[in-house]
């Protein structure tokens, strides 16, 4: 009974200064530490064959609607993951055209694929972003009354886990009850660079609701990884400063954005 008490005392201490310790840290470490001990023991390899992307954009509401078809979707353990972006709300996703479960949790989300037939899976998620915090700086995203500039991975989910979240010093991760090492996922179970998805036959349409445009649709299509960038502003003025600040990678990806 007296080592039970001891025992007890010890796992309270332990527990209090692991509390104690994580107040001292950085918060982005500690929800990151989160991810990394809920989510990287599931990494899992993914492919996809094809697919496409349609975003909605309310300029004057805030808002983007999205839908993300894809095709010959395959995982080696059942769960397709991705990373979303800050303001997403209304989360749904079917595979093989019927509801399917899935989890989100710090930033991420997991969807129960399942066992897929030999040509893949049909995998559908459709979501709502809204952008009332966003800034119009640098070379971020960003959508407003004033406008929108738009690049996929800012916008959608992006299918793989966020590797840049793993904590990599040895001492914070001691500090955070991590091991001092951490554990790579396959590169193959890892997000895509800078896109939204590994390479596939993609395609893409923006289309402009609720403001006067002469091309209310945008569209295009890619074979590589999914990477584009679409803008649009309806003063002169400040379309001309926008395609001063539009980086060369934006150019490269983006089709004609009417600006």
């Amino acid at each position: 009974m007296i080592t039970t008490v001891l025992h007890a005392k010890g796992v309270s201490r332990d527990s209090h200064a692991t509390a104690m310790a994580e107040t001292t840290i950085d918060p982005t470490l500690i929800a990151n530490a989160h991810w990394e001990r809920r989510w990287l023991p599931q990494a899992s390899l993914f492919s996809v064959e094809s697919g496409w992307v349609q975003l909605s954009v309310r300029p004057q509401e805030h808002r983007l609607d999205g839908l993300f078809i894809m095709v010959g979707a395959r995982t080696d353990n059942g769960i397709l993951h991705a990373a979303l972006p800050p303001g997403v709300e209304n989360l749904k996703a079917t595979v093989q055209c019927r509801g399917a479960a899935f989890e989100v949790e710090h930033d991420h989300l997991a969807i129960q694929v399942g066992k897929c037939p030999t040509q893949g899976c049909v995998v559908e998620v459709t979501w709502t972003l809204d952008t009332t915090d966003w800034r119009a700086d640098g070379n971020r995203s960003w959508l407003g009354p004033n406008g929108y500039r738009l690049r996929a991975a800012d916008v959608m989910p992006r299918l793989g886990l966020d590797t840049d979240r793993i904590v990599q010093t040895p001492a914070e991760r001691i500090r955070l009850g991590l091991t001092p090492q951490p554990s790579l996922p396959p590169h193959g179970a890892a997000l895509a660079g800078n896109a939204a998805a590994p390479a596939a036959d993609w395609r893409w349409i923006v289309r402009l609701q609720g403001v006067a445009s002469d091309r209310p649709v945008r569209r295009g299509s890619l074979s590589g990884p999914l990477d584009f960038a679409d803008a649009w502003i309806p003063d002169p003025a400040m379309a001309s400063n926008l395609r001063d600040r539009v980086s060369k990678t934006d150019i490269e990806h983006a089709a004609p954005t009417g600006i």
